[in-house]
């Protein structure tokens, strides 16, 4: 690979994330700090918005969601509706009060309250499973 092809390669490889949480501080806290990692990051409120947002065909590489959410279905069912219809897109799911038990096995889960760190790491380790679209 030549010099003059290195930055475009590295920009095409920038990973997109789309943070789902209802609570607009925790929403705000980890968008940023994974903007601050190198990822182009979106925000969604609510499942509903997630799922209109991915419709609208912009790219989306993992879904980091929290499983509480408003609207017609919460993250473990947004989890499953992305596995049915869009299984390019990963998903690591948070909640402060779900047990386990509502989880998918193949799910990568971190309960809340997590550091930004553990949180950074999870995504890292998810995302490297998955291959570049460039």
């Amino acid at each position: 690979m030549s010099g003059k092809a290195a930055p475009m390669a590295a920009a095409s490889d920038k990973r997109r994330l789309l943070v789902v949480e209802d609570e607009v501080l925790v929403r705000m806290i980890i968008a940023e700090a994974t903007r601050d990692a190198g990822y182009e990051v979106a925000e969604a409120e609510s499942a509903d918005a997630a799922l209109a947002y991915i419709a609208s065909g912009r790219p989306v590489d993992l879904v980091f969601s929290d499983i509480g959410l408003p609207g017609s279905m919460n993250g473990v069912a947004l989890a499953r509706t992305l596995a049915a219809e869009h299984p390019e897109i990963m998903v690591i799911l948070t909640s402060g009060q779900a047990g386990a038990e509502a989880l998918q096995a193949e799910t990568p889960f971190i309960p809340k309250p997590y550091s930004i760190a553990e949180a950074l790491i999870l995504i890292a380790v998810t995302l490297a499973q998955k291959p570049t679209d460039g």
